[in-house]
């Protein structure tokens, strides 16, 4: 009892001091990977919202895409078509095979000539229904329109999965996918909403429920997002792109507050990684400030316009929702503390912001400068030592950053992205051997390990909600980013995934018995005492006061 006493007594000379304990109930997100034809996660219990943009070719199959315009509709379907043309488009093309096979039923209105091959095999047709028997391969399904009835054109096509078309209009994301995504406490929509390549800024042009697919260049339909967030009991995190105007960014936060539950809370971020210069919002942002006369170098300006524009957008999302509902977030730059100077004190930008974001990646030094000439001397073994080295040293600027955002009231520090950053830069990003490298540690059993540290690393040097990136990709010579490469993927392979699932499960259930009661507290303090490997609460490989506070503090609150 004297020793749990005096352990109350440490923690509070640490608050006393000003100092931050580790939170090991710190909240978990994900970022959604972006949408395409060939995407290997499964969201969509109807396929064709995944598809490509509509391909213009001869109807004589002499060419693949002849480049004349397609006629469409608000919504993206094909209203005519010119004298020879066709129009055509892939679905599950280019994935591995990575989709469900069996019998899909594809679903349209209107007049028209409609086929479906590739991996396909249509088993009947009758007026808009046609069967088809699937056996999944790299190739994926192709469908074609090779005539429509411009007074009833073909329309509202959908292609539905195996054992749902009783119920896809009631749920339509796939189960696979939401068990993917459950006990995230967040959903960060960055990708989904295609915010580092989308041109659209008229609310008018915004992607509709009613439109042809969710994979086109606009991003997916608010409404889309919402309601996932709502099935999933997640907190939403939306990016305001670059190219919004005011008005855009009134209707979606109104649009948001109309839907969204009333007990999720809504994290709102202007673009995405506005200091990056392979980003045209960053450009955007130099040629804003310059007309806008902000001072400074063009960089410095541009983060000056960057934390500006965030407090406008804050400030009109502030017209929606209460502050307990609203997290405004400052998007900074993880390896820079100066600019995180810059982005807050800007204008007073601290008073409107409730969170700084950061992106505290792990071994994006192994593929960049000159240091793939070592890196390719390594095994997949010596890439794992060397990313956790890498984390171990990246606490310390996790820790510069917290420090940073500490002397401003009521400000949190928070990740917007994470995880290994193994990936070839420049001239490397088509070195095979590297990628193939580079794949191989991914894959290995030990990024377990390196991912779970990361975790603990991020908390226990004062970070709060850390969100991954990212949910479900192929891995590429352009990075390995999925926590899963496929969405049916067990987790005895995907060791990423399996790390995070494990950081969410109740820390502080020391007996592991569902029970949070007084032998947790004495089996962690047995262990402790002894200097038992099972006390190092925090997996920093060390046995110290912050295991112990992040222990009570996980015991205290409950957290799942």
């Amino acid at each position: 009892m004297r020793k749990f006493s005096s352990i109350l007594i440490a923690l509070a000379a640490l608050s006393a001091h000003g100092q931050t304990a580790p939170d090991a109930c710190a909240p978990s997100g994900i970022n959604l990977s972006g949408l395409s034809s060939w995407t290997t996660s499964w969201p969509f219990v109807d396929s064709f919202k995944v598809r490509r943009p509509w391909i213009s070719a001869p109807n004589d199959g002499s060419a693949w895409d002849d480049g004349r315009p397609i006629s469409m509709d608000a919504d993206g379907w094909v209203s005519s078509l010119l004298p020879g043309q066709r129009a055509h488009t892939l679905i599950h093309d280019n994935a591995g095979g990575h989709y469900p096979g069996g019998r899909y039923v594809l679903l349209y209105e209107g007049q028209g000539q409609i086929n479906i091959r590739g991996d396909a095999q249509i088993v009947s047709h009758t007026p808009g229904r046609i069967e088809v028997d699937v056996i999944p391969t790299n190739t994926g399904m192709y469908l074609e329109l090779n005539g429509t009835d411009p007074q009833d054109y073909i329309r509202n096509i959908r292609l539905i999965m195996p054992g749902f078309e009783a119920t896809y209009q009631i749920q339509q994301f796939h189960p696979a996918f939401l068990d993917s995504l459950r006990g995230f406490d967040v959903i960060r929509f960055m990708d989904w909403q295609n915010t580092n390549g989308t041109w659209n800024h008229n609310w008018s042009m915004r992607p509709k429920p009613t439109g042809s697919g969710n994979a086109l260049g606009l991003g997916v339909p608010i409404e889309v997002m919402i309601d996932l967030c709502n099935e999933l009991d997640a907190d939403p995190w939306f990016c305001m792109s670059h190219r919004f105007d005011d008005n855009y960014v009134d209707q979606f936060a109104g649009l948001v507050y109309t839907l969204l539950e009333p007990e999720r809370t809504v994290y709102v971020e202007h673009s995405n990684e506005v200091w990056n210069s392979i980003f045209t919002q960053h450009h955007y942002a130099v040629q804003r400030a310059a007309e806008l006369g902000i001072p400074g170098d063009p960089f410095q300006a541009a983060m000056r316009y960057h934390s500006q524009r965030s407090v406008e957008i804050f400030d009109i999302w502030d017209n929606y929702s209460p502050p307990e509902r609203l997290v405004r977030v400052m998007g900074g730059w993880h390896a820079n503390t100066w600019v995180t100077g810059q982005l807050l004190d800007w204008n007073n930008a601290a008073a409107h912001t409730d969170a700084l974001a950061t992106a505290p990646y792990f071994g994006g030094f192994l593929g960049a400068g000159t240091n793939p000439n070592q890196t390719l001397q390594m095994t997949p073994d010596e890439i794992i030592d060397a990313c956790i080295a890498d984390i171990a040293q990246g606490r310390v600027q996790t820790t510069a950053q917290s420090d940073a955002v500490g002397k401003y009231s009521n400000i949190d520090l928070i990740a917007y992205e994470s995880g290994q950053h193994l990936v070839g830069v420049g001239s490397w990003t088509n070195n095979t051997e590297l990628t193939a490298l580079f794949h191989a540690a991914n894959r290995h059993p030990r990024m377990y390990d390196a991912y779970a540290g990361d975790i603990s690393g991020w908390r226990s040097s004062g970070g709060g909600l850390m969100v991954a990136f990212a949910s479900c990709n192929t891995p590429s010579r352009y990075g390995s980013w999925g926590l899963l490469e496929y969405q049916d993927q067990s987790l005895s392979e995907a060791h990423k995934m399996r790390a995070w699932n494990d950081s969410m499960s109740n820390p502080a259930d020391f007996t592991d018995d569902g029970v949070l009661d007084f032998f947790d507290i004495t089996a962690f303090l047995v262990a402790f005492a002894i200097q038992d490997s099972a006390a190092d609460f925090t997996n920093d490989g060390e046995l110290d006061f912050f295991d112990i506070s992040s222990f009570l503090q996980a015991f205290s609150s409950g957290c799942p």
